[in-house]
């Protein structure tokens, strides 16, 4: 506890780990928080890259799941970038306090469409939909380990 009575920002973060899943389909976000129910972790959601952006900024998470494909923002809402997650993961990587972000890339693209920019734009895994909740779950834990 510090001075104030506040537990300090670091032992909550080893305490429970964030997760910032960030997808317009919110089916999808309900799905990945089912699957990451069998871990222990906080999940902060964003349906569009500038929220997702933002919140990785003010929450700084311990791990994002990015979609590939979501629109850039709000007003946006049905207009897809088709790399709109790649643009979230280059400023993430692009912002020093968020660079060491793991990012895992989930999406319906083709490996061979998508993971060339995925890896191009910084993101550490690259899985396709619909998901392994197995593989999912592996990819998750390998980054919260480290």
């Amino acid at each position: 506890m510090s001075v104030n009575g506040l537990i300090s920002n670091s032992i909550l973060k080893n305490s429970t780990p964030r997760i910032l899943i960030a997808d317009d389909d919110i089916s999808v976000i309900y799905a990945l928080e089912w699957v990451l129910e069998d871990i222990s972790c906080k999940v902060i959601s964003a349906r569009n890259a500038e929220d997702a952006i933002k919140s990785a900024i003010e929450e700084h998470p311990d791990l994002a799941i990015l979609d590939m494909r979501m629109p850039k923002n709000a007003k946006s809402a049905g207009l897809f970038n088709p790399f709109a997650g790649s643009d979230i993961c280059k400023e993430l990587r692009n912002n020093p306090s968020t660079k060491d972000i793991p990012v895992i890339m989930l999406t319906v693209m083709s490996e061979s469409e998508g993971r060339p920019e995925s890896l191009k734009a910084g993101a550490n895994e690259y899985l396709t939909k619909p998901f392994n909740s197995e593989a999912l779950l592996q990819a998750v834990n390998k980054y919260l380990k480290s």
